[in-house]
């Protein structure tokens, strides 16, 4: 339930804020980082409840008939993440068909967080601008003295340049 109401409040911020700009964006975090963030809760949860799963399916496999320590080996290192998942799948004749959605689910969550980073974009458009534009540009360029930067001198509110003279 937290895995698809993570998703799908990411899915909501998505459509909330489709096709406008970043400055509509009102909160201290960028919209970048909350998808983030609510993919790797939506992921984290998945995982978890993928991962305990599987783990009760080797128990169910070996219930039905005496099978060899290796299978459950199997069961154990695929509900421990993709490099068991992998190896689940190479022999899937073997193993349960759950087992192997999960194995498959395991190593589909490794490409949320990925395609979760893709998913906004921001494009630039150039502005026409009547009249005279101006931008700021520095005149000087004057270094802070060392002493101010290790703590030994402290610079008054109004800047460093105009108390300390080198």
């Amino acid at each position: 339930m937290l895995s698809i109401a993570s998703l799908l409040s990411a899915a909501g911020v998505l459509f909330t804020y489709q096709n406008q700009p970043l400055s509509s964006w009102h909160f201290h975090y960028l919209p970048n980082t909350v998808v983030s963030q609510l993919t790797t809760i939506s992921r984290s949860a998945l995982m978890f409840s993928t991962a305990s799963c599987v783990s009760q399916l080797s128990w169910l496999h070996i219930q039905e008939k005496p099978r060899p320590l290796s299978e459950l080996q199997a069961f154990d290192n695929a509900s421990r993440g993709p490099a068991g998942a992998i190896h689940m799948l190479m022999f899937p004749t073997r193993y349960c068909i759950p087992a192997i959605i999960g194995s498959l689910v395991t190593i589909a969550t490794l490409l949320m967080e990925p395609f979760g980073q893709q998913v906004l974009q921001f494009p630039l458009h150039d502005v026409v601008v009547k009249g005279n534009a101006t931008y700021p540009t520095t005149q000087l360029y004057a270094p802070v003295p060392e002493a101010v930067i290790d703590g030994m001198l402290e610079c008054p509110e109004t800047s460093c340049l105009t108390s300390i003279r080198y």
